[in-house]
């Protein structure tokens, strides 16, 4: 369903900065995949070219058959409605209640006001927040905040979900609450890649990893904890 074939991605500033190197790695349909990795590995950057907020400097990124780095701007909103992306900063607006956070993107797309009601509430059932549809994000939770966060990536109905550093900022029972509700969505039969460097959670939930460092893929997909063993201690915060 996903395939990276030899990807980079070189940024140009004061110096040159390859923030992919090379990069391959090939997913099925209903995957669950980590991407670990210290700061400045190039988890986010990864991330961003897998939703077309970036294009690949060389090598192909291959989405069911279609080289996504040669699509056109009017084909890029058709690949956003199939990828769900969930920040660790939850980037809600806190003008707009909870209902109006998740459904923002089916407004842009035009949905009638009973889909929007309909896939607003199954969004937010699946992640157990119904009863939190009229309230303020700053009324909530970080962990409900997250929450909202997701529900508004599932309300697109996506393939394939993203999520960078979902749990970064919770502490240990509610990002243990946030992986279980990808677990969930995950055993629904969406696609997941989430980047992470809490080695406690790659551990709990077994899923195959990539490790990143310097750009470069040094280690995966594995679930091989000897193989990881290495790793633990030397994440930091997202890049």
């Amino acid at each position: 369903m996903i395939s990276f074939h030899h990807v980079s991605k070189t940024f140009y500033h004061d110096s040159t900065i390859e923030a992919l190197d090379d990069v391959s790695f090939s997913m099925n349909k209903g995957d669950f995949y980590f991407i670990l990795g210290p700061s400045g590995a190039g988890k986010t950057t990864l991330m961003r070219i897998l939703y077309r907020d970036l294009k690949p400097t060389r090598g192909q990124v291959i989405i069911d058959g279609k080289n996504i780095g040669k699509m056109k701007e009017k084909e890029i909103p058709n690949l956003r409605r199939r990828v769900g992306v969930v920040f660790q900063d939850f980037k809600l607006l806190n003008d707009r209640s909870v209902f109006e956070n998740v459904a923002i993107s089916l407004l842009v797309q035009g949905e009638d006001k009973y889909e929007i009601n309909r896939r607003v509430m199954r969004a937010l059932d699946q992640v157990e927040l119904t009863d939190k549809r009229d309230m303020n994000p700053r009324q909530l939770s970080g962990g409900e905040a997250q929450r909202v966060s997701m529900a508004r990536a599932l309300v697109k109905e996506p393939e394939i979900l993203v999520a960078d550093e979902p749990t970064g900022n919770l502490d240990p029972d509610l990002a243990d609450n946030i992986m279980d509700q990808f677990d969930a969505i995950n055993r629904r039969g969406t696609t997941l890649l989430v980047a992470t460097h809490d080695y406690r959670t790659v551990q709990r939930y077994d899923f195959p990893c990539i490790v990143l460092k310097d750009g470069r893929l040094i280690e995966g997909p594995t679930r091989d904890p000897d193989h990881l063993r290495p790793f633990v201690g030397v994440y930091g915060e997202e890049d």
